[in-house]
């Protein structure tokens, strides 16, 4: 298993040796339930109240760039309206590996975290806003490039649905840096990755 962070200056293999790499900060950002369930198998998360897309849009608009898997730009498309548009003026990546996403105009491809990190790096950016889902969160911790962690806990436990991470081999360790109520049935959770 993975102990710790994965350094992200030096060294060989899918690791950058940039500076601005080694600048760049990644925080993971996810509503869930108590039970760290992000969404039901059909990908419904109406148990998520309203407030946490609004947290999520004013934490990547502070970020400047946010990424997300290629199911959860499919599901955030489904619900119409101006979703996908509220997170316009960003550096906006759909991480996925199919051969031929259909993406609306001014999101990007990346096939590896590094590959998104290069692009956010590339806009000129240096902070990079994960949410989702399971696989995605998996990849960058995998990868030890998570430096925060915030996580919205609902006061509701689903008995099936997606988790939080994807089965893969990583430990990181943490420190909690705050903590917030910021809706009777929302928690906010701060974590910090020690380095």
């Amino acid at each position: 298993m993975s102990r710790g962070r994965v350094s992200r200056a030096g060294g060989g293999g899918t690791r950058h040796s940039s500076k601005a790499f080694s600048a760049m900060k990644v925080t993971l950002h996810m509503s869930m339930s108590v039970n760290a369930v992000i969404a039901r198998e059909d990908d419904r998360c109406d148990f998520l109240a309203p407030e946490n897309w609004q947290m999520l849009v004013e934490l990547a608009h502070e970020a400047g760039a946010v990424v997300w898997g290629r199911r959860t730009h499919e599901v955030v498309r489904g619900y119409g309206g101006s979703f996908l548009t509220d997170l316009d003026g960003l550096t906006r990546i759909v991480l996925t590996s199919a051969a031929d996403p259909q993406l609306e105009a001014g999101w990007e491809v990346a096939r590896t975290p590094h590959e998104a990190l290069a692009r956010v790096a590339k806009a000129g950016r240096s902070h990079l806003l994960v949410v989702g889902g399971a696989s995605v969160n998996s990849a960058f911790a995998s990868a030890g490039l998570i430096d925060d962690v915030i996580l919205n806990v609902e006061s509701v436990i689903i008995g099936n649905g997606r988790p939080l991470f994807a089965p893969a081999e990583f430990d990181i360790p943490l420190l909690l840096a705050g903590m917030e109520r910021v809706r009777d049935e929302i928690i906010q959770l701060h974590y910090k990755v020690k380095k």
